[in-house]
C-alpha cells in the first residue's frame, strides 16, 4: 500500500483519460511505456520534462485506435513494434512518427488481406536470424510468413500449409544452444549457431506433434535447401 507522504517506490495509482472502458492488455517498451487494450494504444511519459514518471508527474496519452488483440502480445522487429488487432486480421507496425511528435500505425497486411479474412491469427513468433520472419499460425491450421527488413524495403507476405491432414495449433522461437562462435570452424556448425530455430506444435489426423523447421546448412554448390 502507499505511504500517507508516497516516496519514488510506492505503486502509482492514475486514472486514464478514456472515451471506452477496455482493460490493458499489453504492456511494452519502445524508448517509451506503451500500452495496448482493444480500444485504444497508449503512451505512458512523464508530464514533466527534467523528472521521470512519478505519481505527480504521470500522464497518458492515446496514440491510434485501431485496439489490439487480448491474445497476442506485441512483437519487437529490430527497430520497430507490431501488433495484431483485436480481430486478428491485421497486423500493423507501430512507430514514432516524428511529424506527428507520438507513434502511429501502419497496416502491414492490407495487400494480403485475402490471406487472414474470416482466418485470423491465433499465435505468432518472432524469428530474427537468419531472415527476420514473422511466423502466424491461422485459425484454419495453415500459416503465414512475414519477411520484414524495413531498413531494405522487404515486406512480404507467404504462406504455408503441411501436408495430409497437418495443422498448426502454436508456434514458438528459440535461440539454438551452441559453443562460442570463435571457437567454431565447422560451416555446418557455424550455421546452426547463428540462427534461430522455429518450433511448432502440429496435429496429424488425432495425433500431436512438436515439429521443428531450420534451414539447412548450404550444400556443395551454395544452394540452400528448403525449410525441413
Amino acid at each position: 500500500s502507499p505511504h500517507e507522504v508516497q516516496v519514488a517506490d510506492d505503486p502509482i495509482d492514475f486514472i486514464m483519460p478514456v472515451t471506452r472502458f477496455a482493460k490493458i492488455n499489453h504492456i511494452a517498451e519502445m524508448r517509451k511505456l506503451l500500452m495496448f487494450n482493444s480500444a485504444c494504444e497508449w503512451l505512458v511519459d512523464s508530464a514533466s520534462s527534467v523528472s521521470g514518471i512519478t505519481y505527480e508527474t504521470i500522464q497518458a496519452y492515446p496514440q491510434s485506435y485501431s485496439g489490439s488483440s487480448e491474445r497476442l502480445k506485441p512483437i519487437i522487429c529490430n527497430n520497430s513494434l507490431v501488433f495484431c488487432e483485436r480481430t486478428g486480421q491485421s497486423v500493423r507496425r507501430f512507430a514514432y512518427d516524428i511529424s506527428n511528435d507520438g507513434f502511429a500505425g501502419k497496416d502491414m497486411s492490407v495487400l494480403s488481406y485475402s490471406i487472414f479474412e474470416n482466418n485470423p491469427i491465433v499465435d505468432w513468433t518472432y524469428q530474427q536470424f537468419p531472415f527476420s520472419t514473422l511466423w502466424c499460425v491461422l485459425a484454419d491450421g495453415s500459416a503465414a510468413s512475414f519477411e520484414y527488413m524495413e531498413e531494405q524495403d522487404i515486406m512480404a507476405w507467404a504462406t504455408h500449409r503441411l501436408g495430409g491432414e497437418g495443422k498448426f495449433k502454436a508456434i514458438a522461437t528459440s535461440y539454438s544452444v551452441a559453443p562460442a562462435l570463435d571457437e567454431i570452424v565447422d560451416t555446418e556448425a557455424y550455421a546452426n549457431a547463428t540462427q534461430e530455430e522455429v518450433s511448432a506444435v502440429v496435429t496429424h489426423g488425432s495425433e500431436i506433434w512438436l515439429e521443428r523447421m531450420r534451414v539447412k546448412c548450404k550444400s556443395v554448390d551454395s544452394v540452400y535447401h528448403a525449410l525441413c
